[in-house]
């Protein structure tokens, strides 16, 4: 398994086969002089001694701007192009998965061959990968992480038969419960309650629609346990009460009363295939 990781993605995008690659659709100049307006535009940047300077970037796509992200799946969509057509003239099995600049490479075989290729269809592209970023691992016996989750094939229990297990990865439950102690800080006391319940329902929401795939029931008991003990600490605290909080705030009262989001403590899994 290749993970890549591209250096300065956003920021060293050719324009001129950008244009080349969005005119091979578009043929409307109109629309292609306002994109290429938008890639050209200044940008105004401030420096230590807080002086403003500005400039007109000759490469990269504006960092922020609604259109970059599309921008950018178009320009790496070649690449993805390229890698079909290298699979089916050597007969390598192998699947590019890919979502904006991170993308994987799950193959059987042939590592060193395919590495070398992929920098070589990069470079056309005048991208580079990022070495020190990029590992090459054996799925079959290392775990790794993509887009928030973390893949790993152990041996089952019960059959001892191979199995991939796909659950949302350590350094996503921290960032959960990270972004739900911000979210219910000392400083947010102040606040009417039902606005701060309301958002960490949002925030919590969103967050299960993503992760609910899978083998998730193990990380989806701990993150409603972390959840359920925080929301008690940040209502004793509001109302300067000493406690955890347990009897005054049973898991009933706090779903019944409060509206608290709930998180499922049981995920449908899905079985996944590996190639």
């Amino acid at each position: 398994m290749l993970d890549a990781d591209l250096q300065q993605y956003f920021d060293t995008i050719a324009h001129d086969k950008l244009m080349k690659m969005i005119a091979e659709r578009i043929s409307d100049r109109h629309i292609l002089n306002w994109i290429k307006q938008w890639l050209s535009a200044a940008v105004v940047e401030e420096d230590q001694e807080g002086k403003r300077q500005t400039r007109k970037p000759k490469r990269g796509t504006p960092q922020g701007g609604v259109i970059s992200p599309l921008l950018a799946n178009v320009y790496l969509n070649l690449c993805d192009r390229m890698f079909r057509s290298y699979c089916q003239s050597t007969g390598l099995a192998a699947e590019l998965v890919r979502y904006a600049d991170d993308f994987v490479i799950l193959m059987r075989g042939r590592v060193e061959r395919t590495e070398e290729k992929v920098k070589q269809m990069l470079e056309e592209l005048a991208l580079k990968l990022n070495e020190d970023k990029t590992p090459v691992l054996d799925a079959r016996q290392q775990s790794f992480e993509f887009l928030g989750f973390s893949f790993q094939r152990p041996r089952s229990s019960k059959s001892g038969k191979m199995i991939v297990v796909v659950e949302p990865s350590r350094k996503s439950e921290q960032r959960f419960r990270d972004k739900v102690r911000s979210l219910t800080a000392r400083w947010t006391h102040c606040s009417p309650q039902h606005e701060v319940v309301e958002g960490v329902n949002r925030y919590v929401q969103g967050w299960v629609n993503y992760f609910h795939l899978h083998n998730s029931t193990r990380v989806f008991a701990r993150q409603r346990f972390f959840l359920e003990q925080r929301m008690r600490k940040y209502l004793q605290k509001r109302r300067q009460r000493r406690g955890n909080g347990m009897k005054q705030w049973p898991a009933s009262r706090l779903y019944k009363e409060l509206g608290r989001c709930a998180i499922p403590v049981y995920a449908r899994y899905r079985r996944v295939r590996m190639p």
